[in-house]
């Protein structure tokens, strides 16, 4: 997913997936996301 252009910004991330069913999931644990410099 994007999350912008700028380097050091923090983004907390919880992931959800739609079953086979057609239902959704329970969320993931929480994570903390840093975006790095990238390629110059």
């Amino acid at each position: 997913f994007y999350v912008g252009r700028d380097a050091g910004v923090t983004h907390r991330v919880r992931i959800r997936a739609k079953l086979p069913d057609g239902t959704w999931g329970g969320f993931s644990a929480q994570r903390t996301v840093t975006t790095g410099a990238g390629k110059p």
